[in-house]
């Protein structure tokens, strides 16, 4: 099994650039109470996802700006894992499918846990 971290989210992020499975993603959350919601998006694409062009495969909301959290949120696939053909990718953004990069409100890390193929 493989693991990637990402730590910077203004950009799409790629975890995989040939096919594999996701088992697991692990979000860290530095503070509660951001003020705004977060969403992390994870692509079945080679390349960088561009936030609100691109359709996302699997959705994770982050934070919430009625309950606020802080510590560690985990996305579970399981049956194998969430298959992605082409790729993984992954992109952090201030609203649902949206153009606009996570920066002020962005996890601490993003570990993504997947199996190369398919």
């Amino acid at each position: 099994m493989a693991v990637t971290s990402a730590s910077t989210f203004a950009a799409g992020t790629v975890i995989s650039n040939a096919a594999a499975r996701v088992s697991q993603v692990h979000v860290t959350v530095p503070t509660a109470g951001t003020g705004g919601n977060t969403f992390l998006m994870i692509y079945d694409k080679a390349t960088a996802p561009t936030g609100g062009t691109d359709t996302p495969v699997a959705v994770m909301e982050i934070f919430d700006t009625q309950d606020g959290f802080k510590g560690r949120r985990k996305m579970i696939f399981p049956g194998g894992g969430l298959r992605c053909g082409l790729g993984v990718g992954l992109f952090v953004a201030t609203a649902f499918n949206g153009a606009t990069g996570a920066t002020t409100t962005a996890p601490a890390s993003v570990d993504v846990f997947f199996e190369p193929g398919n």
